[in-house]
């Protein structure tokens, strides 16, 4: 390994000059998309699969760690398996009617340079977080498994008190307070680290899922 300029390293360090005119974090966020009833549709959806036996602990990189990601439970509602059951298909189609306007605001606002045309959105993961449980650690939504991945979104399904079950983005210095039915986008790579914090006084539900680029045209 060569040796460290040091006056380059010291250079590095300044703090950038440069200072955008247009400050944006890329995140946005629509609140009541979906109602209390909707969401509670989804709840008890979540909770009559878990007591079947469908749900997984939550993983990281196909790893489970407890001080990373603990009492985290997940739900693909969008598998095969479960889009068989007739209730369920419905649901999910219903939400995808909800979400895909907002992921054409968002690609209609930042989309101008994406990668390609052509997008799949098919995840719809539902998750369960219990008391005490979180996602603690930073991370970013793009990893080495998950490199076609340029956009996330989470659903909110039901309200936390205040202070409790944050989405918090490192570089944005943003905390996004649970309401049920509000809908938040954010990229999926580096730039938007973020973790879920800790939940206290009840469990927390939420759907996560990600755009990610297709080389159909």
């Amino acid at each position: 390994m060569s040796t460290p300029n040091l006056e380059s390293a010291g250079l590095a360090n300044k703090s950038s000059t440069i200072v955008p005119k247009t400050p944006e974090s890329f995140i946005m966020k629509w609140d009541k998309v979906f109602s209390l009833e909707e969401c509670n549709k989804f709840i008890e959806l979540y909770n009559f699969l878990d007591q079947s036996g469908y749900s997984t602990p939550g993983e990281f990189n196909g790893t489970f760690i407890p001080n990373w990601r603990s009492k985290n439970e997940y739900i693909f509602l969008s598998g095969y398996e479960l889009t068989q059951i007739s209730d369920t298909s419905q649901q999910v189609k219903k939400f995808w009617d909800k979400l895909g306007p907002c992921i054409d605001v968002y690609i209609a606002k930042f989309g101008e340079a994406w990668p390609c045309k052509k997008y799949d959105s098919h995840d719809l993961k539902a998750q369960k977080i219990q008391p005490g449980g979180g996602y603690h650690v930073w991370h970013s939504e793009w990893t080495t498994g998950n490199t076609s991945r340029v956009l996330a979104w989470m659903v909110y399904l039901n309200d936390m008190p205040q202070g409790e079950g944050e989405t918090e983005f490192l570089y944005q210095g943003l905390r996004v307070q649970p309401k049920a039915g509000t809908i938040l986008m954010w990229p999926a790579g580096f730039t938007h680290t973020h973790r879920g914090n800790p939940v206290y006084s009840h469990d927390k539900y939420q759907i996560t899922g990600w755009l990610t680029a297709s080389d159909e045209m």
